[in-house]
């Protein structure tokens, strides 16, 4: 079935990763190729159709040079912000969204009140490439780090970070998925694309494709 019928995003946007809030009331959407983060909301009762809304940063603007000038890297509220390329989003029990920020090198996050910030800025590696990203019961983000090819996990004022998965070359030549737990596991996880967390149980699971096996694996760290 159709869970969001009858919706349709604006031309040549790129919908990558998406979220729901708790409530289920809206689905958050990283736009890859119009920088910006769109919601849709559920129709209330007898509407035909949901509404579609850029939730943060701007709406696709060309430049005279044929670039979007609607990509940077800038705080404010609303479509006064700017992202470069957001990737994944997660959605917290406060309804506060995250952005995988991948181009900005950023986690972004964005309040109910539309007011985006940039989160953890001071301890994500200068380096990092954030693709999937994910948030826990207790309010702790999760960062896939693709460039590093680990997994960081941040408190939940963004004020600490640790790497608890990879942070090491993949060297491995297992076909199968690494097993135990966060501080056994080695570093091979070179080919991860995603992440996501049991909100009952606070597991967490991470999607691959690399293990020299073309199969597509989910374990998970408990």
């Amino acid at each position: 079935s159709t869970l969001f019928p009858y919706t349709t995003l604006f031309r040549s946007s790129s919908p990558v990763g998406m979220a729901m809030d708790v409530a289920g009331n809206h689905l958050y959407i990283a736009d890859n190729d119009d920088c910006n983060v769109r919601m849709i909301t559920n129709p209330s009762a007898g509407s035909a159709n949901n509404v579609v809304s850029t939730f943060a940063g701007q709406a696709q603007v060309l430049a005279a040079n044929g670039n979007l000038a609607s990509c940077g890297n800038h705080d404010g509220a609303g479509t006064a912000a700017t992202f470069n390329h957001p990737w994944d989003v997660a959605v917290d029990a406060f309804g506060n969204v995250y952005v995988a920020d991948t181009n900005n090198k950023a986690i972004r996050k964005i309040t109910p009140q539309q007011v985006v910030s940039t989160f953890g800025s001071g301890v994500l590696a200068v380096n990092a490439s954030p693709s999937g990203i994910a948030v826990d019961p207790l309010g702790n983000v999760y960062l896939l780090d693709s460039s590093n090819v680990e997994i960081d996990r941040f408190s939940p004022d963004g004020s600490t970070m640790d790497v608890i998965i990879g942070g090491a070359p993949n060297t491995s030549t297992s076909t199968a998925p690494p097993v135990g737990s966060i501080d056994s596991l080695p570093g091979n996880i070179h080919g991860s694309t995603d992440l996501a967390i049991d909100p009952t149980s606070g597991n967490l699971f991470i999607t691959s494709y690399n293990y020299f096996n073309p199969s597509e694996y989910s374990f998970v760290v408990s």
